[in-house]
């Protein structure tokens, strides 16, 4: 599975859960749900969000830095 990190630890994601619309620190009004990145952790987005299951519907939004198993580069 790949995906990219869209916010770091110590960043705030504001999600609104109708639309799954995602702000990175940048308060939202009307969003439903608001993440804390923990430290050591990311929350993760797909490329393609309207088919993407990514951070927006895990349980528990955060990845560890340890489950991160490579990093993908593309020039």
């Amino acid at each position: 599975m790949v995906k990219r990190i869209a916010a770091v630890p110590d960043y705030v994601v504001y999600v609104d859960e109708p639309t799954f619309t995602v702000r990175i620190n940048s308060i939202r009004e009307g969003a439903t749900k608001i993440i804390e990145v923990p430290e050591e952790h990311f929350y993760m987005l797909g490329d393609n969000p309207a088919e993407s299951f990514d951070s927006r519907y895990w349980g528990d939004p955060s990845v560890h830095e340890d489950d991160i198993l490579a990093r993908l580069f593309i020039q």
